[in-house]
């Protein structure tokens, strides 16, 4: 039987409320573990909320990640490699580049099948990035040790599920600068007035509102691929909206903050930083590839 939707959203509210106060005390690792942050009976929407509140705050934890390849590894901080491949089996060769995880992290490597390779063995050269929070390193492996942990076949799933838990902290990241600008719009005067009277100030924000709410109706649709039922656009589609709302709150935020907003130590500024992360190399092709095939079929 279907639980009423005012216990589910009492529920999420207990849990968003959990996670804020968590994320308030800057937890490491080992405090989200504890936390059940990596439960395998975390529900999708419970998945999505803890995801959302992470880039409300720019959790630096690679939590993200490691919640998307979960089903296929579990425990310490993970990695899926964004580009190359690797030959071998129990011990692999090739380039590859990861958003890295940590010494103690672990780095999902494509080859002949899907393998797992400690940090501690693999031979990082650190890139540059626009979001610190986010190392991004070129891994070269020579004769690098390896285990295997599942085929090729899981690839499009675990893409899918890291695309919507992205869209999810996009979303996190785009009301999160949306709240700041807002705040400020209402208590900075100019004239005599709050400056968020200004047409100039409060049609931005507007827009973005609006640009917001329509990633939030599209990010539900995405969600059943935390669960392996969906694979394709939904998640695809939830992160490029969900993307492009975080790209277009924190450029807003910025111009309503004036000065403040371009200084590097202000919170927009980190937030602008994380938004432009999520430009995920590919994004633009394969949904140009998924609306031809799909007019191809009709």
């Amino acid at each position: 039987m279907n639980r009423p939707v005012n216990v589910l959203a009492a529920e999420h509210r207990a849990l968003a409320e959990a996670a804020r106060d968590l994320l308030a005390s800057g937890p490491d690792w080992t405090a989200l573990v504890r936390q059940g942050w990596l439960d395998e009976n975390l529900s999708p929407a419970a998945l999505a909320l803890l995801a959302e509140e992470s880039g409300a705050v720019l959790l630096p934890q690679p939590w993200l990640v490691t919640a998307a390849v979960a089903p296929w590894h579990r425990g310490s901080p993970a990695a899926l490699a964004v580009s190359g491949t690797a030959t071998g089996s129990a011990r692999l060769h090739g380039r590859v580049r990861v958003p890295w995880p940590g010494p103690d992290g672990v780095l999902l490597v494509p080859g002949s099948a899907l393998f797992a390779v400690r940090c501690r063995d693999a031979d990082p050269r650190f890139l540059s990035t626009m979001d610190p929070t986010r190392p991004l390193a070129e891994v070269t492996l020579e004769d690098t040790p390896a285990e295997r942990v599942a085929g090729l076949d899981v690839l499009p799933g675990l893409r899918c599920r890291y695309r919507t838990l992205a869209a999810c902290e996009a979303l996190g990241v785009a009301r999160a600068a949306l709240r700041l600008a807002t705040e400020h719009a209402k208590n900075r005067t100019q004239f005599g007035r709050a400056i968020g009277g200004f047409q100039a100030v409060s049609h931005p924000l507007s827009d973005v509102y609006a640009e917001i709410e329509t990633a939030a109706e599209l990010v539900p649709r995405a969600l059943p691929a935390l669960d392996g039922e969906s694979a394709g656009e939904p998640p695809l589609t939830a992160l490029l909206a969900a993307a492009s709302a975080a790209a277009h709150a924190t450029e807003a935020a910025v111009q309503t903050l004036g000065a403040q907003g371009f200084l590097a130590d202000h919170p927009i500024a980190a937030l602008y930083r994380r938004a432009q992360s999520f430009a995920e190399p590919g994004l633009h092709d394969e949904l140009a590839g998924l609306v031809l095939d799909e007019n191809s079929r009709h």
